[in-house]
């Protein structure tokens, strides 16, 4: 299989179409005249965010953006790259669905409960007369 990439060399704004060769532990790009290989633990692999591209980072500014996802995660598999747990939940609708509940959940609580707890604490620690001259100055307003 061969998968393409866009190269820039993060000091330019020069792209150069590379082949993306397998090669285990290691990230191995290809051009004419031109190759560079780095151990897989120099680079930083971006995650998949819908249809945009993935992107290999290196240490020095340079990256390597791939377009092609079903082709980048068979590469990704042959080079023996393992996603974090992260990268795959973020992909995971039951997840993602369960996030949201918990957030709900999350804000509601706190509105129900929280809101009024909190309140109380800060009503007690309020001094009397400060209450009394808050209560004068509404009073005058209403």
């Amino acid at each position: 299989m061969r998968l393409r990439g866009i190269y820039y060399d993060g000091k330019s704004a020069r792209a150069v179409l590379v082949d993306v060769l397998e090669r285990r532990d290691q990230v191995w790009i290809r051009a004419d005249g031109f190759e560079r290989i780095e151990s897989l633990s120099d680079v930083r692999i971006g995650e998949q965010i819908g249809s945009a591209p993935r992107i290999v980072c290196y240490a020095d500014g340079a990256h390597v953006e791939i377009g092609d996802h079903d082709a980048f995660a068979f590469w990704l598999k042959a080079i023996g790259y393992r996603e974090t747990a992260v990268d795959m939940a973020q992909r995971s609708l039951p997840i993602a669905l369960f996030s949201l509940f918990l957030l709900m959940f999350a804000g509601t609580a706190a509105y129900q409960w929280g809101l009024p707890y909190m309140a109380k604490q800060l009503a007690e620690r309020i001094p009397t007369e400060l209450a009394a001259k808050l209560s004068e100055g509404t009073l005058s307003v209403l």
